[in-house]
């Protein structure tokens, strides 16, 4: 998972394979309670659809934490 914290790249998490019922979770850190985030990852994948082959998938998305003191 790559990441930007207020459009400042952090540290790409580490990259790594799982089994097929494997639940998709991480963390961003350091985050604080006005930060704006950004993240982006992309997987691939085997398939058996039709003659089977190698699927992929891009996420994208975008965060503002709000907290209230």
């Amino acid at each position: 998972m790559r990441w930007w914290r207020n459009s400042y790249v952090q540290p790409k998490n580490s990259p790594h394979n799982v089994p097929k019922n494997y639940i998709f979770h991480g963390t961003f850190n350091p985050v604080y309670g006005s930060d704006h985030l950004d993240y982006q990852d992309y997987f691939t994948f085997r398939h058996n659809v039709g003659s089977g082959g190698t699927g992929s998938l891009t996420i994208a998305g975008a965060v503002d934490l709000i907290h209230d003191y």
